[in-house]
């Protein structure tokens, strides 16, 4: 197809959408690069180390996974216990590109992944295991589909416009929609990218920024992807969409397209669709997007659903690490709290590490500098902190990528002589990350809407608490009859930590722990029968959840 004018955005009367009614705050989701989780071949699977033998330049271009890859290989990512897949852009790329990202073709599947059979059967197959499926969308920016006069390279200066130079290729972008110039802001790539105008106007690198202002033509562009979109959704029944750079699309262009979509999913019954979008930035710039605006006739369009928690990520994997202090894990979900986010169902979407680590000068994955037992830990309080977890691929399995390009975190999960897999259920952090999630269900961790982080005390003097600093990460989930403890030792030394408890217990019930954490129950008040601290004394990296 090359135009929005063929294709069709009614359903054929017989089809019924799939409607996992399950809230999103229980899901677990998997992010994957569709390049570089499997290529579908038959291979051995590694048990020991996983090296996939891929050269650095060898990672900047494509390497060969595709949905049929994924598809054979859903039963691992359910028993994993994984219930959401989030995909990284299926649609056609410019040539050179392997992320999925610079969108030279919105209509069809990159033919290098696969066709839109093999994604509906993927997505068809996901849904008979109960399943999600996101997918990852753009609306900022297309691929590298043009040039500037002369080919140069502009940036961005006080909104200058540039001359149009002239199409790369004869028949893209498509649809053909998108091939006018008119389409386009043609003001050179960002080079500040906090500044305001210049980071909604701005080219994202070298991949072209799409008009989406309030003219006539930015709102017929607004159009054309709001029928893109609602295409896809028709035609593969997905659960939702991950909405890439939505700081620099705009507000009031993302609200928009949100309640399009929205309306589009009530027109057909597909329900319990999920919009979350990709956004940096403070607390107060998270809350007002997901919100929603006004456009100039006044009227209101409501945000996404949810957001990746970037201030999050930021903080985590430091704290965990022990090169923070606790202090500042507490100071994050304070904030959450005094803005409202992730409260009334709507949690944000949490990670520890992902593909495209903003801001950092060398990238790295969290196993890359952790050992096996500090990423079963790392998973650990991702899962009950609260939050959507998302997982990125090939944690489970221990991948170390680091480097300064983001191709060093986007290993494939196979080795590059045709022999290897790296999909070992047999591994430890894949089954401790398998015992986790069944944990996660079966105390339904995500029905404790309360997140405290319990006060820590120098001793268990009976009459006088002496309190102490945070010497070890302590949080509890609790509602009004139940309560989880979770206690872990991010520092390099052994501690011991008198951790006070919401609710007095009568006896210590380890539910998790990793190593042989020693605790026990004490008085903090002579003659009391309650037993409202714990002493817990942790080598490194052990961990205890107790209910």
């Amino acid at each position: 197809m090359e135009s929005i004018e063929y294709i069709s955005l009614t359903p054929p009367s017989d089809q019924i959408f799939q409607n996992i009614d399950r809230p999103w705050n229980r899901e677990v989701i998997y992010f994957l690069l569709v390049d570089r989780f499997s290529d579908g071949k038959e291979r051995t699977i590694a048990h020991g180390g996983k090296m996939h033998g891929f050269q650095p330049e060898q990672l900047e271009q494509v390497c060969g996974g595709n949905l049929e890859g994924i598809r054979k290989n859903l039963m691992y990512l359910k028993q994993l216990g994984i219930t959401a897949l989030w995909l990284s852009p299926i649609f056609g790329n410019n040539p050179e590109s392997y992320h999925g990202y610079a969108i030279q073709d919105f209509l069809n599947v990159d033919p290098r992944f696969g066709t839109l059979d093999e994604l509906k059967q993927l997505i068809r197959e996901a849904h008979e295991l109960d399943l999600k499926v996101i997918l990852d969308i753009v609306i900022n920016h297309t691929g590298n589909n043009w040039h500037y006069s002369e080919h140069k390279h502009p940036v961005y200066y006080r909104g200058r416009r540039y001359d149009f130079g002239g199409w790369r290729f004869p028949d893209k972008p498509v649809p053909l929609e998108l091939r006018d110039e008119k389409c386009y802001r043609k003001q050179g790539q960002i080079s500040n990218w906090d500044k305001f105008p210049e980071t909604c106007e701005g080219d994202f690198f070298s991949l072209k920024k799409l008009l989406l202002d309030e003219s006539a033509e930015g709102l017929s562009v607004q159009d054309v992807l709001l029928k893109i979109y609602s295409y896809w959704i028709k035609e593969t029944d997905c659960d939702g969409f991950r909405i890439d750079t939505v700081k620099h699309a705009g507000m009031l262009p993302v609200s928009r397209f949100c309640e399009g979509i929205r309306a589009y999913c009530a027109s057909i019954g597909k329900k319990n669709f999920i919009l979350f979008g990709e956004l940096t930035g403070g607390d107060a710039l998270l809350k007002s997007s997901l919100e929603g605006t006004k456009d100039t006739g006044g009227q209101f369009f409501k945000g996404p659903d949810s957001l990746l928690d970037f201030p999050l990520h930021f903080v985590l994997p430091e704290v965990l690490k022990g090169h923070v202090p606790v202090k500042l894990l507490k100071k994050r979900f304070k904030s959450r709290e005094k803005y409202g986010l992730g409260m009334g169902g709507n949690e944000l979407v949490t990670f520890l590490d992902n593909h495209d680590q903003i801001g950092t000068l060398v990238k790295k994955r969290i196993g890359a500098d952790s050992s096996e037992q500090e990423v079963v830990a790392s998973l650990a309080i991702l899962l009950f902190l609260p939050g959507i977890p998302c997982i990125y691929y090939g944690t489970e399995q221990h991948l170390k990528g680091r480097g300064r390009a983001d191709s060093c975190i986007r290993e494939p999960m196979f080795s590059s002589d045709g022999r290897f897999s790296f999909m070992d259920t047999r591994y430890w952090i894949y089954q401790q990350f398998a015992r986790l999630c069944a944990i996660r269900n079966e105390v339904r961790i995500f029905d404790l809407p309360k997140l405290i982080f319990n006060r820590q005390f120098l001793s268990a003097d009976c009459d006088i608490k002496i309190p102490g600093r945070e010497k070890i990460i302590v949080f509890t989930r609790k509602s009004e009859d139940e309560q989880v403890i979770f206690v872990y030792n991010q520092q390099n030394i052994q501690k011991t930590a008198y951790v006070e408890i919401p609710r007095p217990l009568t006896q210590i019930n380890y539910i998790y722990s990793l190593g042989n954490p020693h605790t026990e129950m004490v008085n903090s008040v002579s003659g009391s029968n309650k037993f409202d601290l714990i002493k817990a004394v942790l080598a490194p990296g052990e961990l205890v959840i107790i209910k």
